[in-house]
């Protein structure tokens, strides 16, 4: 189920835990969200059928490279009917939604950090059921930002900061 930008608010506050979950990569490896404590991790929820999320994939790729391997890039089931991706039809099996995940990765020339949620959405929708959601995680797994959209120039900010200050959840919010 898709939720609203103002039920996003409700879900997962700036300093809370992030839920832990263990999924599948593109290449059928497990990969755990608590196995990624002690790093700074961005969970950035999107799908290979929207056009706002490809439209920032470079630039958070090259976040990706000035920062370090972030963690894990969420990847959510096409949306089906989208004129421009009409070859992407909904998945009936996990089969289907890793070769959609792998296709991803392909486009972002990496192997790694393409996760596969469950085909009831169970993590999408712990993290708020919005189609181009982020989460910026700290070390110690709390959440230091959350946004509605993936916007790399946000992100970087957050990043940077974190990096240079170690913050606070306090010190991000303003």
């Amino acid at each position: 189920m898709r939720h609203s930008f103002a039920d996003f608010a409700d879900y997962l506050h700036i300093g809370f835990q992030t839920p832990d979950f263990i999924l599948g990569t593109a290449t059928g490896e497990p990969e755990s969200l608590s196995s990624l404590r002690g790093k700074a991790v961005v969970l950035e929820f999107g799908a290979i059928t929207c056009p706002r999320f490809l439209g920032q994939v470079a630039r958070i790729d090259q976040l990706k490279a000035k920062y370090g391997a972030q963690g894990v890039v969420y990847v959510r089931y096409p949306h089906p009917g989208e004129p421009a991706y009409r070859k992407y039809v909904k998945p009936e099996n996990m089969e289907q939604c890793k070769q959609y995940a792998q296709e991803l990765a392909d486009i972002r020339h990496t192997a790694a950090n393409a996760v596969v949620d469950t085909m009831q959405d169970e993590i999408y929708e712990s993290f708020g059921s919005l189609p181009n959601m982020v989460y910026v995680r700290y070390w110690d797994a709390t959440i230091a930002n959350k946004a509605m959209w993936a916007l790399a120039d946000k992100i970087h900010r957050v990043r940077r900061q974190m990096t240079a200050e170690q913050s606070t959840p306090e010190s991000l919010m303003a």
